[in-house]
């Protein structure tokens, strides 16, 4: 943690994935400043930073909107609250992004999502270009892993029940093949984890 100082609520913090790369460079994921950062080991700087305050990228969403950087810094957030972003090569990076604004106290996206973002670091381009909606809101944990098969793994918990969820849960975990075009992702299998009050009305 010295060594790739500083942790703070502008930079890094709740910093709960940390993953060296080849080269003696890091990646750290910082989940209430809504930002990852690339981090040279020998010299604790920063090498870039995506998303957040110090938002060094241009970022385009799913639906191909634009933001600069500048809008980048100051609430132009394809993510927000996630957890445990990795790279996963082919300047790929993989994150439960939870969508969850920690100072507003809000969700700033219809629900919680596994997300994919591509970097091209030579143009400073950052780009969101997958996302599989979970249909719930979750503030806390989330997770979302490549699979050899180019399948997600991802696991999640709601942070409300309802009546409008298809089935109801404490935790769930899923597989899921991203579409190939505009048909929609398919769901491999999931295993739902069910506590007491999944099943007692009204939904808790």
């Amino acid at each position: 943690m010295r060594t790739i100082g500083p942790l703070n609520h502008k930079q890094t913090s709740d910093m709960n994935h940390f993953q060296i790369l080849e080269g003696g460079v890091a990646i750290v994921n910082g989940r209430m400043t809504s930002s990852f950062r690339k981090v040279d080991l020998r010299t604790s700087k920063d090498l870039w930073v995506c998303g957040g305050d110090f938002n060094n990228f241009t970022l385009v969403d799913l639906d191909g909107k634009v933001y600069s950087v500048e809008e980048g810094r100051t609430g132009g957030l394809l993510w927000s609250g996630q957890h445990n972003l990795e790279y996963f090569g082919d300047s790929e990076y993989y994150m439960f992004d939870n969508a969850f604004h920690l100072e507003t106290n809000d969700f700033l996206h219809k629900s919680s999502r596994p997300l994919r973002v591509e970097l091209d670091e030579k143009r400073m381009l950052a780009n969101v270009t997958w996302a599989f909606e979970t249909n719930v809101h979750s503030n806390i944990y989330g997770d979302a892993d490549l699979l050899p098969t180019g399948n997600v793994l991802a696991c999640y918990w709601p942070n409300q029940l309802n009546s409008a969820m298809r089935e109801q849960f404490d935790a769930r975990l899923v597989e899921v093949v991203p579409s190939r075009d505009q048909r929609g992702d398919d769901v491999a299998w999931e295993l739902l984890v069910k506590g007491q009050q999944c099943a007692e009305p009204p939904p808790r």
